[in-house]
C-alpha cells in the first residue's frame, strides 16, 4: 500500500497553478511520501500549511506527484473533469 492523495484542489497563485492536497496512509507510507516529496520537489516549489494540514506543490511537478501517490493521476483527472463541466455550464 502507498500513501494516497485526498482533498486535491487546483489553485492559482502568483500567476502559477498549484496543486493543494492532503495525503493519508500508514505511518510508513506517510514517511515514504514525505521523503519522496522532499527529494523530488525543491523547497521553493512546495509548502506545507501546518494549521490546515495541506501541502501545495507547483503543477510542473505533476509527474513526480504521480510517482509518489498512485492515485494522483486519477484524482487530478476527476478534478479537471469537474472544472470542465463548470466551465461548459457557464457558457
Amino acid at each position: 500500500m502507498a500513501a494516497r492523495v485526498v482533498d486535491l484542489e487546483i489553485i492559482e497563485r502568483d500567476g502559477e497553478r498549484w496543486f493543494r492536497f492532503r495525503w493519508e496512509g500508514t505511518s510508513g507510507d506517510w514517511g515514504f511520501a514525505l521523503r519522496a516529496l522532499k527529494a523530488n520537489v525543491p523547497p521553493e516549489a512546495r509548502e506545507f500549511d501546518e494549521e490546515a494540514k495541506l501541502w501545495s506543490v507547483v503543477d510542473v511537478f505533476e509527474d513526480e506527484l504521480g510517482e509518489i501517490f498512485p492515485n494522483f493521476a486519477g484524482s487530478l483527472d476527476a478534478i479537471q473533469s469537474q472544472m470542465n463541466l463548470f466551465e461548459e455550464a457557464a457558457t
